[in-house]
């Protein structure tokens, strides 16, 4: 916390504290003293910091976010943001139509100069418009009509029980894996567990391998455990293994994360060749493999088969979002 001491609170002022923590942090972070990536100190940590509420930070926090200083990620934190993004969220704000990629898009008369039209596919989410709201809603009102308060109340820390229930019996019939219940743990999105497993594994300087280019909110995660990450470059059909094995023989890793199936951003997919390779490495340099799978399920051709599918030696862990569903 030692490089917030420069920002000082005059209790007596005007200004509400909220704004001076803002002004404060936009100066750490236009003079480089807060970097590009790094996270900022949890709310609770920096309201005790500044002996203010943590309403006063949430707002502060708020304001950076709205400005494009930080970009805020559900269960993770909040992140200075990098130039080039936010450089790119000016960019959308600005341009003179912004739309989504829909079935209309066709239809459009697309034009040279000022009238050039944007597709905005930084979401990676389903367009609200085709939502089924009405579905949801009925099926929100029959759960509340069933079970009244009761639906709102705490579940166990592993998750609903029919919850799990049903993600066991989807992995079941839609990938064949059968998995304990004891074994599924529901959590509030990817990047919670990918959280969770850097926390419960990763110590001082620990070493993770990701792909190149990769998620970037893992590499945050994997870098507020103080890990050293290792890149190793992708090809068309998945990782490079002479680059992998060669890293291995000089660093060998706690962790590897990889996205085998559509990984993010390249959209490459691993080979089954690749997969089992992977495998066998890791048993035989007994390191992890966290599997992040968040978009299997949209394939057009052959279904993909999950490197957790391959998995005989308990060396992988399975992150699955259904966001994109």
């Amino acid at each position: 916390m030692n490089k917030f001491v420069s920002i000082h609170l005059d209790r007596s002022s005007e200004t509400p504290l909220y704004i001076q923590i803002y002004t404060g942090l936009v100066k750490l972070i236009e003079n480089k003293d807060l970097t590009p990536g790094e996270k900022l100190p949890p709310i609770r940590r920096m309201a005790s910091f500044f002996n203010v509420n943590t309403v006063t930070v949430v707002s502060a926090y708020k304001r950076l976010e709205a400005d494009d200083y930080v970009k805020s990620r559900v269960g993770s934190g909040t992140y200075v943001l990098y130039p080039s993004e936010k450089g790119d969220q000016e960019e959308l704000r600005d341009s003179k139509e912004l739309i989504e990629f829909t079935e209309e898009a066709p239809e459009l008369n697309y034009t040279k100069g000022g009238n050039l039209i944007k597709f905005d596919f930084s979401g990676a989410s389903i367009s609200p418009k085709y939502f089924p709201v009405k579905d949801f809603r009925d099926v929100v009102n029959e759960i509340l009509d069933r079970d009244g308060g009761y639906a709102l109340e705490y579940q166990k820390s592993s998750g609903y029980q029919p919850l799990k229930e049903s993600i066991k019996s989807f992995m079941k019939k839609q990938h064949h894996l059968c998995v304990p219940l004891e074994e599924i743990q529901i959590v509030s999105g990817a990047q919670q567990g990918i959280d969770i497993l850097a926390k419960a594994f990763l110590n001082y300087q620990d070493v993770v391998y990701v792909e190149a280019p990769t998620y970037p909110g893992a590499v945050n995660a994997f870098k507020s455990r103080d890990a050293r990450i290792v890149e190793i470059s992708m090809q068309k059909d998945g990782v490079d293994l002479e680059d992998l094995k060669q890293n291995i023989q000089k660093n060998p890793p706690k962790l590897f994360y990889s996205m085998p199936v559509f990984q993010n951003p390249t959209g490459y997919s691993y080979s089954q060749e690749k997969k089992k390779e992977l495998l066998s490495l890791s048993k035989k340099y007994n390191f992890y493999i966290i599997e992040d799978d968040h978009i299997s399920d949209l394939y057009y051709n052959e279904k993909p088969t999950l490197l957790k599918a391959l998995d005989n030696s308990d060396k992988v862990f399975y992150i699955k979002s259904f966001s994109k569903l």
